[in-house]
């Protein structure tokens, strides 16, 4: 599907949503939504549209609207990003074939000591919307590895998370091959 011009800024859609992940700009993103249910005949096809744009958009260097909400720290975009039925929430970005799960623990351990809580918001959202903290980058790391040793919150976070995946038998999908990357956040992929 070829992203529709936005007729009042002459941008894409899908430039409107990168911009609103790089900026927090949820009002900017909930018009972007808006017009996708107003151009479309039903709301699944309006749905449907809405998740291909978030999917497909990248930026120049190939980080997708999770990767750029999450490095940026934008916990209002990735929470309405990621109520979007159908939205990716392990894509692989380009350069490191990082998840935002990985992006996500970079941006907490960049942060001040007295701003980790908040940070650790960022990863506990992705972790409930079904990221999977056991996929590893290109250096073959997980989250957790990237984790600052003292934070010690984040580390069992992901911890419980793994723990919990594992002990579901959750598969985990090769990332290697696809460079699509990304399971979708409503769990109906699950076998």
């Amino acid at each position: 599907m070829a992203s529709a011009a936005h007729s009042d800024e002459g941008a894409s859609s899908r430039e409107l949503v990168l911009e609103a992940s790089r900026r927090n700009n949820a009002d900017l993103l909930q018009q972007v939504i808006n017009d996708a249910h107003r151009s479309q005949p039903t709301s699944a096809a309006a749905a449907d549209q809405v998740a291909d744009v978030i999917n497909e958009a990248r930026d120049g260097i190939g980080n997708r609207c999770l990767h750029l909400a999450v490095t940026n720290g934008c916990y209002d975009v990735l929470d309405l990003l990621l109520d979007q039925a159908g939205v990716e929430v392990d894509p692989l970005d380009r350069l490191e074939k990082e998840t935002p799960l990985h992006k996500a623990v970079r941006y907490v351990s960049a942060l001040p000591r007295e701003r980790w809580t908040e940070g650790n918001e960022v990863v506990e959202i992705l972790l409930d919307a079904g990221a999977d903290p056991r996929m590893r980058n290109k250096s073959k790391d997980k989250p957790i590895q990237l984790v600052d040793p003292a934070n010690l919150e984040l580390k069992g976070m992901l911890e419980k998370a793994e723990f919990t995946l594992v002990a579901t038998n959750e598969v985990i999908r090769d990332g290697d091959d696809d460079d699509s990357g990304g399971r979708s956040g409503s769990g109906s992929e699950s076998d």
